[in-house]
Parts: C-alpha cells; structure tokens; sequence
C-alpha cells in the first residue's frame, strides 16, 4: 500500500529526530516527492534534512513476519531509521555526512522484531545534490514477498516498455539504412532511444546497468532535451512541412540547451547550473512546443497531409499528461500523474502510423509492381506488334522485288535489274535493323536465354569469314582467320556467331582500306578473339560512349557510316550473358581491335548447362532449315518435282503478303486459294480440297494459334500440313505454334527458295502418310463369295488390272521413298578415334530399321539406331518421318536422354493418329572421358564387349509412341580401348529364336543365347568379320530364318 505523501520535515541535522518520542509541533508538513531546495528558507541550507512518518501498522493481523518499504530514486543517499534503528542506508553515510551519490531504487526491510501494535516511526535522514532533492515518487509499505513481488514486477514492466522502444529504435534506423530518402525514420529512432534513455533514468533502472551518476546524468537529462529536438525533427519531416522561423528558434534554444547540459555533464560531472538557471527553461520551452505540435497537426490535417490526425492523438495523450508532470514540478497544482506510460503510448502511436505509412508503401510498390508487370507486358506485345507491322511491310517489298526479279512479270532489263536488287538489298538492311532493335529490347528486359553446348569457337569463326569474305571483296579488303588450333568451350553457337558476325560487320563497315583479322586463341580459363582492322580508329574520348545504344564514334551531325548503332551493345551484352568481357584497343589513323574473352563455360548462376527440353517450354529446339545457304537452296530447288496440281490455302489479312506468296508460288505451279482471316479458312476448307495450309499468326477475329487449333481438332483435316507464316520469331511463339499443331513455322521476311523448300518437304510427307493410309485400306477390300463365278472373274480381272496399278505406284512411291531414307541417313566413312562397320541387311527393298551416325563434338560421337512396327513400304514411311523429326534436333540437344524425351512427346501429341510406333536407342560414345551414354526406348540391349566378355546393356524405357510424359534415364557404362560397342536390330534375335533347336526357349533367352554366340565369333576378329558371321549365323543350319530386317553397327575405339 501506498504510504502517504505528506510528511513531517525539518531541515536541521539533528541525530535524535530518530527517536520516536519527538514533538512535532515545530515541524513543517511536506510533500515527499517534491524537492525542498527550490523553496527560498532553504535555498543556502546544503546539510541532511530528516522526514517523518507516524502510521499504525494494521497490514494484517496474522502476518507476523517483515515488513518492507519500496523506495523510487532518490536524489542522495539516505538513512532509513524505523522505530530508532537503523535498518538501511541506500549509499554508505561517513561521519555522518552522505555521499555525493543519488539513492536507486531500492527495498527496505522492517524487521518484525523492532515492529510495534501501536504506533511505529519511520524517520529518513537525507541530504541534496546538484541543484536536486527529495524522492521521484512516494513510498510503499507491505509485506516483504508483497514489496519484493511488487518490485520485480515494476523492475521487469519498465525493463518491458523500454526494451520495446530500443526495439522500434533499431527497427526504424534499419528502415532508414535502406530507405535514406525518409529520414522520419532516422528522427522517430532517434526519439525513441532518447526516451528509452531518460525512461531509465526516470524510474533508476540505469543504475541497475551502471551504478554511475555521469551515466545517470546523460540518461536523464541529455535525454530528455533529446526527445523533444527528435520529435520537432520528425513532425516536420514526416508530414512533410517546411521549418518555419519559430521552429528553428525552438530548435535552436533545444540545441543550446542540449550542448550546455552535455558540456557540464562532462566537465563537472554536475547538472547544478543548468538545474539552476536554464531547467525551467526547458520545461517552459516543452510546454510551448506542445501547443505548437498540435497547431503544425492541425494544419497538415487540413491540407491533407496522410496520418496527420493521428500523430495528432499520439502527442495529444502524452502532452496532456506531460503538461500535468510540468505543472506539478511548478507547483501549479498537485498531482502526480505517470509520465512513462503517457509518452510510451505516443511512441507507441507513432510506431504504428510509421508501420502504416510502410505498409502503404508497400502496398503501393506492389500496385506499380503489378502495373509495371502490365506495362512490361504492353512493351513486349508492342515489340511483338511492332516487328509484324515493320517486317510484313519489309517482306513485302523484298518479296515482290525478288519475285519480279524471277520473271513473274514479264522479262527484265539489266538496269531493272539493278534497281530491284537495290530495293531487296536496302529491305534487308532495314530488317536487319529491326532485328537489332527487337534483341536489343530483349537483352535489355534479360528475355534471351542460351542454349548452351560444346562447340570449336575457331570452326564457327572459319564459317563467318566464309560468309563475309565476299562483303570485304566488294571494298577491296581481305579478310584472314588466325587460330592456335582447335578451341572448344561451352556457349550459344548462334548468339557466338552473332558476336562475331557484329565485329567482323563493323570493321568490314569502318575500314576503306587494308586486311581485317580474326584471331582466335585458345588459354587455360577459356578462349579469346580478336577481331582487328586498320581503319580509321576511335578516339580514346570516345572509347566508352560506343558502348552505349544508339551511338557512334562519329558526331551524328558528321556521321557518314549508316547504322542504329546497336551492333556493339548487343555484342556486349551477348559477351557478358556468356560470363565474359569485351574490351576496346585502338590508335587513331592505324586501326582498331576488339578483343573478347569467353570462359571455357559460363559460371554465371541463372544460366542453364543443358537446357531441357520440353514441348511447352520456351527452350524448345526448333527443326534446322534444310538448306543453310541461297546457293544450296537454289540448287535444291531446281531438283524439286513440283506437283503443279497441290493446292496451297494462304490465309493472311495482309494483301501485299498474299501477293508475295502468290509470286513464289506461282512459279512453282502450285494452285493458291485466299482467305483473309482465320472463319473464312475454315470454310475454304469445307468447300475445297486443300493439300497444305500456310496460315498468318496475327488475324483479325481469330488468332492464327486458335485456327490451327480447330484444323487439329477437325478428324476431316488432321492430316492437313499447316506451316506458320509470320514476322514474330520469339522462341515462345514458335513453341506454341508447334504446340497448337503447325508443322512448320517461317518466318518473314523469308526468300522463294527457302519457302519452296519448306513447301515441298510438307507435301512429300504428307503424300507418303496418305499412301500409306490408302493402301492398307485397299488390301483390307473383301470379295463377296455370293456372286457367280462369271462375276468373281470380272471382279479378278479388275482387281488384277488394280494391283498391276498399284505395283507401278508402289514402284514409283518405293523409289521416293528408298530415296528419302538415303537422304535422311547420315553416316560419315570415317571417325577418328574409332572404327566402325555398318551391316544394313532390310527384308525387303525398303526397311524399317534406319540408323544415323554424327560427330556431335570432337569428343562425342552420337549413334541412333530405330526401327519401326512392320516392314516393306509402310515401315520406310515411317522411317522417313522418324529420322526427318530426328534430323531436325539431333545436334541441338546435349544428352541423349532429352532427345529421347523430345521424341516421344513429339510422336505422342502430334503423330499418335497415324501409329508410328518405333524401338530405337541411342548411344553417345564420349571418346575423351572412355564412356557411353546409351538411352534406350525398348531397343534390343546394346552389348559391349571387353577383353572377350559380352556385357548387355539395356536401359529401361517403353517404346516410342505408347507412354506419354515419360522421362528416359541413361546408362553409364566404360568404353575403353579395344572395346566394342555392337549395336543391332531386333532382327537378329528372332531369326535365334525361329531356329528349331532353340523353338522350346523364349525370346528374352535369346539375347543370352546371342551373347555366347557373339564369344564365340569374337576373337579380336576384325569388325566386318564380326558382324559377317553374325548374320550368317554360323550356328544355324541356314539362314532361312531371316524372317525381319537386320542392322549391325559396331564401333572399337583405337
């Protein structure tokens, strides 16, 4: 309970102001939490003053233990005496004089021993220092467990509320560590340590931490001007209004004080002179700037200011008691209101309108996130938008230049001639320019993805200088290729191309006269390219601006060399996606030189090493063109056999582009039908035979992905080959077009040879999948045994005369088809580091095993062996396809088992109509690192024989065709020299298993029946011995047995 705050008082040291029996007639009646030293009769007195207190102990009747005072700080040690006796001094009394130390607080234990029934004195000897005097706050009285209780719960409340503003403090300077533009956050830290600070030493707990008066001191005093400074600072700051002349006045009187409170604090150790002269000044200063906060409040909720009534709440709570505290402390009135929890409820306050405004701040990052992810959106459809706006016009001009250079319209005079070519020329140059602008933006926006794999840096720079070495013969240059020898790293082969496509293009550009340079050497971290000229040179004030988009070395009023001046940007943007540098070496009249430095393979995290393939995936490898150059395609072209009766649907909104397409065409002989958007095509196709479809992506109405949508969906035109015709050549539309059913994509502006090409490739396949389909439907055709003999002869004559028909078609669809696999099959005569023999044995002319045999890297050999369900015609024309889908990715993907992956979605989505289902397996012989990754897709085990031992290897995975989403896995086994990899098809077990003698054993005993005979033909024979008495099967009684076709492939690595 709480003791009374009025006591009896006497300031005169008198020891026997202990004793109980004195009389207090002479004795003043004050209040003991008010210092006694400001009242002028006791201003000059500097001795111990004594307090008394008379009370009746009736705490409890049955408590017969100690009682106990709690005592708040004290502003010097004091004597406690209760019933004469001394029972504590707060700090140590010497010859009866106090120290110079302010009293903390404390507990006072009253033994029971010494308490009365009646009346008890409790008399307290206690002196004043530094202009200070008196307790903070009255005194408790209670049983000892209850003070003790009551003491631990105040110690740990305050320790609470004041670790909780630390908190906010170290929160919001860490907000403004990151955010230093809001510095409210740096002044709100600042006053909510400054009040932790003087709250420590309000209640004493600074003395728990440090028993020291200077610590005390600066805590309390230095604090509590600090608080007021940092709440000016962030009113200001956070509702955003400018200092006026009376706040920097105030400002200024708070600073003055802070500093001279500081500089006694250190140089005395005293706050006496500034109790004394400038304490109330302080205190009348808070007292204006209370009024004046809630004026700036009031002003900013009027002018809209965000959270201006509420800071107004926060500072009207704590002000209101703070303004009560002053009063007291002037004796104004009398009242002892609480003043930590009042101000921690402003810092409280102001904390949540902090987190609020953080909050909102947040929130609207997150709505101009969400903006900006629309407006990256509407950026990047109107690239899309803009490249097929800028490049259908392009296509169109260069495709009707090229068509009238082709004669479409009549014969043409030589210097016609030359205007034509002009026009395409200039065409191209400015589609290049697009094409440099649309990479640009997609480099910048880190759109652009490597497709990573091991490549000769100095093979695909020897391909550059082949390309442009025609371009420097037109300006009189040379142009020379330097190389150490074969430098392999891992990069993208295209975007490599493109780096040094730009930097021969650009010395090629700048250079009038002399040789330009490729020199490609090889180091231990990577490989690095130098691409020198002896042009004009840059100037060294310029060496750093050419980085930069849109800019040349020239001024561009003095500019003579055209460009947009992205070509190096690009470059080094494409150098640095690869984890390397680019840098600059040129003196001005003697040329210049480019060097590039590529790590052996990029180390920078977020670029894949082996991209995987899957159908919706952005990464998906697209088929490569047939024919890679003008002149290939030319002369491929002039073989084709057109067939001058397909009818070729072009569906395109655009007029110019139809006309284009109808030029190339039309020289071809093919027969052209319109239709102008993606409604009209469908009906065209209801009414009309169409053979093939080249369908426009952007459509008004319906999108070219929807149309070829519903032609797949249609039973009646599945079958229909539709290529993509359009400017948007972004790796995701390509992918959704294959996905939405195209079967080819090209995009403009494209030549009449490379759309030809493309054309022709679609109708052969589909020519051969229909074959096939109205074959077996014509030997599938019943005769009736109801008709009459006479009847049945005729029926037999016609059916004669039909096969006698069907055999020349077959003949001839035998030849295009026999020479289509020898087309499709690759197979170089010699590999170095291997040998190898191939015996190809088919049951008929045709067959339906195939095999594809490449160099993928100087290091890598890949081996496809297949063969497809059947025989004769119907399996070659499954060959054709399975090796034309297989052709078109097998040097694009890393590991065999993403190509095995890839085939199998392929055939599942786009091909599961028409049955194609094969065995293959594929084998890669890395003849480096002495392995082989074999991948198998129901394939008979491929066998690998060491020192005489025959070891099968057959890695689990369902045939091509039947199980959808499956992931093949590979399998790792050594391939060291003089080994043998023996690779074949599953001919050669079954003709095992139809042998008589081994008739009773099934077909999985056969491979181990194989096996032994393999060990019993291997005698370190050579290769086309092997597979020679394999096929004869010496075993056997003869070779009648031959019931399927066969492929042997075996490979010994030297």
């Amino acid at each position: 309970m709480p003791l009374p705050k009025l006591w009896y008082f006497q300031a005169e040291d008198l020891y026997i102001y202990k004793e109980k029996n004195i009389d207090h007639s002479n004795w003043q009646i004050r209040a003991i939490n008010q210092p006694w030293h400001t009242q002028k009769e006791f201003r000059n007195y500097k001795g111990n003053v004594w307090y008394r207190l008379v009370f009746n102990c009736n705490l409890c009747n049955d408590y017969k233990g100690d009682l106990a005072l709690l005592v708040p700080i004290h502003y010097r040690g004091a004597q406690f005496y209760f019933n004469g006796v001394l029972v504590k001094e707060t700090r140590p009394f010497i010859n009866g004089i106090s120290p110079l130390k302010l009293g903390k607080p404390d507990i006072i234990i009253l033994p029971s021993n010494l308490i009365k029934n009646e009346h008890n004195l409790i008399a307290i000897r206690i002196g004043s220092f530094d202009y200070n005097s008196g307790f903070e706050g009255i005194l408790h009285i209670g049983t000892l467990p209850e003070i003790t209780k009551k003491f631990i719960q105040n110690t740990l409340y305050y320790g609470l509320l004041i670790g909780i503003t630390l908190f906010l403090s170290l929160y919001f300077i860490i907000l403004y560590y990151y955010r230093k533009k809001e510095r409210f956050y740096l002044y709100f830290s600042g006053m909510a340590f400054s009040f932790a600070l003087w709250a420590a030493g309000y209640v004493g707990i600074i003395f728990w931490i440090f028993d020291n008066r200077i610590a005390y001191l600066v805590a309390s005093y230095c604090g509590s001007v600090s608080i007021v400074i940092c709440a000016i600072f962030f009113i200001h700051s956070f509702l955003d209004l400018r200092y006026n002349l009376f706040s920097k006045i105030l400002l200024s009187l708070l600073l003055f004080l802070l500093i001279y409170c500081t500089t006694e604090i250190i140089t005395t150790g005293l706050v006496e002179s500034y109790r004394m002269y400038l304490f109330k000044i302080f205190l009348l200063t808070c007292l204006i700037y209370m009024i004046y906060s809630a004026i700036l409040c009031i002003y900013a909720i009027r002018i809209h200011r965000p959270h201006a009534g509420k800071i107004l709440i926060g500072i009207g709570t704590a002000y209101f008691f703070i303004f009560l505290s002053i009063l007291t402390w002037l004796h104004i009135i009398d009242y002892t209101p609480s003043s930590i929890e009042p101000f921690m409820a402003m810092i409280f306050v102001f904390s949540l309108v902090l987190a609020s405004r953080y909050a909102q701040v947040f929130s609207d990052l997150e709505k101009a996130h969400a903006k900006l992810i629309v407006l990256d959106k509407m950026k990047d459809d109107f690239l899309a938008t803009t490249s097929h706006e800028l490049k259908t016009p392009l296509h169109g001009i260069m495709g009707i230049a090229e068509s009238i250079m082709d004669g479409s319209c009549g014969p043409v005079t030589e210097k016609q001639m030359q205007n034509l070519a002009l026009i395409r020329d200039e065409a191209s140059h400015l589609n290049t320019m697009v094409s440099d602008i649309l990479d640009f933006s997609k480099l910048r926006a880190g759109k652009v993805d490597l497709f990573l794999e091991h490549i000769l840096v100095d093979q695909v720079a020897a391909t550059v200088v082949s390309l442009l070495t025609p371009e420097t013969h037109k300006k009189g240059l040379s142009l020379t290729l330097k190389s150490s020898g074969p430098c392999e790293i891992v990069a993208d082969r295209n975007r490599l191309r493109q780096i040094i496509i730009n930097l021969v293009g650009n010395a090629i550009k700048f250079s009038d006269k002399g040789t330009i340079t490729v020199d490609v050497q090889s180091s231990f971290e990577g490989v690095t390219i130098t691409v020198s000229d002896e042009g004009p040179g840059i100037d060294e004030a310029d060496r750093e601006r050419i980085w930069n988009p849109f800019v040349q070395a020239e001024s561009s009023d003095s500019r003579h060399y055209g460009g947009a001046g992205l070509g190096l940007p690009i470059t080094k943007y494409l150098v640095e996606l690869h984890g390397g540098f680019i840098h600059v070496e040129s003196q001005k009249g003697k040329g210049t030189s480019f060097i590039v430095t590529l790590p052996k393979e990029p180390q920078i995290p977020g670029i894949p090493k082996i991209k995987q393939i899957e159908v919706t995936s952005d990464a998906l490898v697209l088929p490569q063109e047939i024919a890679h150059s003008s002149t290939e395609q030319d002369e491929a072209l002039a073989k084709i056999p057109f067939y001058t009766k397909a009818r070729i649907l072009v569906v395109d909104d655009d007029e110019v582009n139809r006309k284009v397409i109808e030029g190339f065409c039309t020289i071809a002989g093919y027969e052209l039908i319109h239709a102008h958007d993606g409604p009209t095509a469908l009906q065209v196709l209801e009414t009309h035979n169409i053979d093939l479809v080249l369908l426009d992506l952007m459509l008004p109405g319906m999108s070219g992905y929807e149309v070829c949508q519903k032609i797949r969906q249609s039973e009646k035109f599945s079958t229909i080959p539709v290529i993509m015709v359009t400017a948007r050549d972004s790796a995701s539309d390509m992918v959704r077009g294959f996905v939405s059913g195209a079967n080819d994509y090209i995009t403009k502006p494209f030549t009449r040879s490379e759309l030809l090409i493309r054309i022709e490739n679609q109708l052969a396949i589909k020519q051969m999948l229909e074959l096939e389909h109205s074959i077996g439907h014509e030997l599938n055709k019943e005769v009736g045994l109801d008709r009459s003999l006479y009847q049945r002869s005729i029926e037999l004559k016609q059916m004669a005369t039909q096969i006698l028909a069907w055999e020349r078609v077959i003949k001839e669809d035998m030849e295009v088809a026999r020479a289509f696999q020898k087309r499709l099959m690759a197979c170089p005569t010699h590999i170095p580091g291997v040998n190898f023999h191939i015996l190809y044995q088919p049951l008929a002319d045709l067959s339906g095993d195939v095999y594809d045999i490449i160099k993928l890297t100087p290091d890598i050999i890949r081996v496809f062996i297949a063969d497809a369900t059947g025989h004769g015609i119907t399996a070659s024309l499954n060959t054709v396809k399975i090796l034309s889908e297989y052709s078109s990715v097998k040097e694009t993907m890393h590991s065999p088992q993403d190509l095995l992956t890839f085939l199998n979605q392929r055939f599942m989505q786009l091909f599961k109509d028409y049955g194609i289902i094969f065995t293959c397996l594929i084998a890669d012989i890395h003849l480096k690192e002495e392995k082989i990754s074999i991948v198998s897709a129901g394939h008979p085990p491929a066998c690998v024989i060491s020192n005489g031992t025959v070891n099968s290897i057959k890695p689990h995975g369902p045939i091509i065709g039947l199980a959808s989403n499956y992931q093949y896995q590979p399998a790792i086994v050594p391939f060291k020299n003089n080994d043998t990899l023996l690779l074949y098809t599953d001919g050669l077990p079954e003709s095992i298993y139809s042998q008589n003698k081994y008739s009773n054993d099934s077909l999985e005993n056969e491979y181990d029946k194989l096996k032994e005979i393999i060990e019993k033909n291997y005698d370190s024979c050579s290769l086309e011995n092997l597979c020679t008495s394999l096929l004869r099967l010496d075993s056997f009684e003869s070779n009648t047995f031959i019931t399927d076709d066969i492929t042997i492939i075996a490979f010994q690595k030297e």
